[in-house]
């Protein structure tokens, strides 16, 4: 069974949001920053080791590639929260915590699955 991809929830609430044509809203600072802070929330199937974030809807794209994305796990979801998914361990050349970025995703690797019917809430920091 496949976890269906989720799209980022940039953060706050209410902030700017990506689209193809701007590929990023400037805000404070600028592209030495994050383009984006957001969240996503992983449903788990109690077997499936990585997830698919879209940046926008899985379809639209990007005006460029991410150089690099971090990942790291969130306040525990209000309904159905997971307790057993374990991110891969960050920095590793083997076996990554964050793969196969593009103008349209990136996947996340887990070394513990998330339950099944659970959700597995992550924070993402992406540059440019």
């Amino acid at each position: 069974m496949a976890i269906a991809a989720q799209n980022l929830a940039p953060a706050p609430t209410g902030s700017p949001s990506l689209s193809p044509a701007s590929g990023g809203v400037m805000g404070p600072g600028d592209w030495q920053e994050p383009f984006v802070v957001g969240t996503a929330s992983i449903p788990g199937d109690g077997a499936t080791l990585a997830a698919v974030v879209n940046w926008i809807d899985g379809t639209a794209t990007l005006p460029f590639t991410p150089s690099s994305v971090i990942v790291f796990a969130a306040k525990p979801a209000a309904v159905n929260p997971d307790t057993l998914g374990v991110l891969q361990v960050e920095g590793s050349a083997v076996a990554p915590r964050v793969t196969a970025i593009t103008t349209t995703s990136f996947t996340v690797n887990f070394t513990t699955a998330p339950a099944n019917a659970k959700f597995f809430n992550i924070l993402i920091v992406a540059y440019k």
